[in-house]
């Protein structure tokens, strides 16, 4: 099989969550795309909670899993790991595997990355508010598996929107600057073994995620890509930044800290011109619609303060591919 896209799922510690994301990047369950066009990198980092024997056999032939033993509490060294496995031109990125996706993701980015050199980019969402919220876990837990259930999302993908929420990363949606994307794409040629940041060795790496995201997006000439009407969805499972406990907040402030220790004058949102692409079913229009309400906002509060709407663009001299020429 000679892959166009390798995506690279890292897990831990979240079988039954983990499953379901693994269900959705099939070609069963995703449209229009054949499993000969790309394959899937399972790492996952060992822990007393693996997925099963049992179901790792069920995987298609397109899916490759490698169960490490990790030492330390960062993804990281997994993500490199992984990149030495791809063999596609492009790379697919789901640093968090309890991340669900909707039926499109693959065709379009597949078809997204064969247009441009681009990160493509999936919005991010909660499954639940009351997943959003944290709380007593194993209730959270089990809501959202009902939920999963009563939606029928494995032949309705995009039943996923019915009780969905933005994720923080890009709450106010597609036409204000992204903090991150859980489920991205990019060409190979684009990361290095400095992208991958094994510094960034917190627990679940910290901010690593969003480090990388920033780094690919300003890297490239050409604008991020944002499949608008697509969704990647964040079941909980009582993970080390949303699980809501006295440690959380302490430890997302440090999160923080380091991250912008990286970044001169601390890090921000990828503030480029973003280009969309793909379809928009009925189920994400009210998303789509919140989207546009926020960025006229936006746009206008911005406008007001004769500040750039697209500041990064202008700091490296490009809009959506086109050098910008300075006044």
């Amino acid at each position: 099989m000679s892959a166009s896209l390798s995506l690279i799922v890292i897990l831990h510690n979240m079988p039954e969550q983990a499953w379901n994301s693994l269900l959705s990047l099939t070609a069963d369950y995703q449209k229009g795309v054949s499993s000969t066009e790309y394959e899937v990198i399972v790492v996952e980092n060992s822990s007393g909670n693996n997925i099963p024997p049992h179901r790792i056999k069920q995987l298609p032939e397109n899916f490759k899993y490698v169960l490490r033993e990790e030492p330390g509490v960062s993804p990281a060294p997994a993500i490199k790991h992984a990149l030495t496995l791809c063999r596609g031109e492009n790379i697919g990125l789901l640093i968090d595997g309890a991340y669900v996706l909707t039926p499109g993701v693959l065709t379009y980015a597949l078809q997204a990355l064969r247009l441009y050199k681009a990160v493509v980019a999936v919005p991010g969402y909660y499954l639940s508010q009351q997943g959003k919220d944290g709380g007593i876990g194993s209730s959270i837990v089990e809501y959202e598996q009902n939920l999963l259930r009563s939606i029928h999302w494995k032949t309705q993908g995009y039943s996923l929107f019915r009780e969905a929420t933005f994720n923080p990363g890009n709450r106010n949606g597609q036409f204000h600057p992204f903090m991150e994307s859980n489920a991205f794409f990019f060409p190979k040629a684009a990361i290095n073994e400095r992208t991958v940041d094994e510094s960034f060795a917190l627990p679940g790496g910290g901010s690593l995620n969003l480090h990388i995201f920033r780094q690919l997006c300003l890297s490239l000439e050409t604008a991020p890509v944002i499949l608008m009407g697509e969704g990647c969805f964040h079941q909980y499972h009582g993970g080390v930044s949303t699980s809501n406990n006295s440690e959380r907040d302490e430890r997302v402030k440090t999160f923080k800290q380091q991250l912008d220790a990286y970044w001169p004058g601390g890090f921000k949102a990828v503030t480029r011109e973003p280009l969309f692409f793909g379809h928009i079913s009925q189920e994400a229009l009210p998303f789509v619609q919140h989207s546009i309400e926020a960025g006229e906002r936006r746009f206008s509060r911005l406008k007001s303060s004769a500040k750039p709407v697209w500041e990064d663009d202008r700091s490296i001299g490009v809009s959506n591919g086109e050098t910008i020429e300075e006044p």
